[in-house]
């Protein structure tokens, strides 16, 4: 039963560390990341980070390392990383294509 435990955990780290993968895959074949907020990417960074450096501190204390886990928060940084550089090179580039969209039907 344990194993059967143990896999739905690595499944789940699976899901957890991939979710940004779809976004990043859209925003590339869009060219722009514009529907992504920069709150969401800067969430996902600080969660990543937070809450690997206390599980990483905790398992120090006690012990014990999770592997599957720090490989899990590892990936998901490295994703969101993805995502703000997608978010950085729009920055940079100036006026997302939403926006653009936007003052054309004004006018």
């Amino acid at each position: 039963m344990t194993g059967l435990f143990n896999l739905f955990g690595m499944i789940g780290a699976g899901c957890f560390a991939l979710c940004s993968l779809p976004q990043i895959i859209k925003c590339v074949k869009e060219g722009h990341a514009s529907g992504v907020s920069w709150g969401f990417v800067f969430m996902g960074i600080g969660g990543n980070v937070f809450s690997a450096a206390y599980l990483i501190h905790a398992d120090l204390l006690a012990g014990v390392t999770h592997w599957p886990i720090y490989s899990n928060y590892a990936v998901a940084f490295i994703l969101c990383l993805g995502l703000l550089w997608l978010k950085v090179w729009d920055w940079l580039r100036g006026i997302p294509r939403i926006k653009l969209m936007q003052i054309r039907i004004k006018k």
